[in-house]
């Protein structure tokens, strides 16, 4: 079977009530995101939005298209972009390398979150990469250490600090009271 570009994927008519992505030139359709997912991905976009208008110094774009190269779209759940310093190129899509990104474990995805996304996001040095886990009330935090290779921490309690928004910070417990 011939390997789609992203050129070609980001041309394709797909429904947008689906999640496509492209990954090493094959369409991947994945499932739909429940409902506990869906609020916290509104919930944690609100806070991120919510501070970004003290703190302008980036934006937030909840489930959008990333072009990483010629074969691979990631849509993940929450994308942030500096406003100065990016590698992310903005348009219709993100071109390049987002600065943060988040992703919200969905049934039966922890495999493609915590190791196949990680992968690839710590090969193309995304800063700072966290996976939201709400059925264990947890967040997983990825971040570069010297080597560039990423350090894990996983919270399970208390305060979220971000290292790239330097001052952005949530309690666990206020992301998810709303489940």
């Amino acid at each position: 079977e011939r390997r789609i570009t992203a050129n070609e994927f980001l041309r394709m008519d797909l429904p947008e009530h689906e999640k496509w992505e492209l990954i090493e030139g094959e369409l991947v359709l994945a499932p739909s995101p429940d409902m506990p997912h869906q609020i916290i991905a509104l919930e944690l976009s609100t806070l991120l939005r919510t501070w970004l208008r003290e703190n302008p110094i980036a934006i937030v774009v909840p489930d959008w298209d990333v072009k990483f190269e010629l074969d691979e779209i990631r849509r993940p759940d929450l994308v942030v972009a500096l406003k100065k310093g990016s590698r992310l190129r903005l348009g219709n899509h993100g071109d390049g390398t987002p600065d943060f990104l988040v992703e919200i474990l969905s049934p039966g995805q922890g495999h493609r979150e915590l190791i196949e996304k990680r992968a690839l996001y710590e090969k193309y040095g995304v800063s700072e990469y966290c996976v939201v886990d709400y059925r264990k009330r947890r967040i997983h935090q990825f971040l570069p250490g010297l080597d560039g290779r990423y350090l894990e921490t996983t919270i399970a309690r208390g305060t979220i600090k971000s290292r790239l928004l330097a001052g952005f910070s949530f309690r666990l417990k206020d992301l998810f009271r709303v489940l």
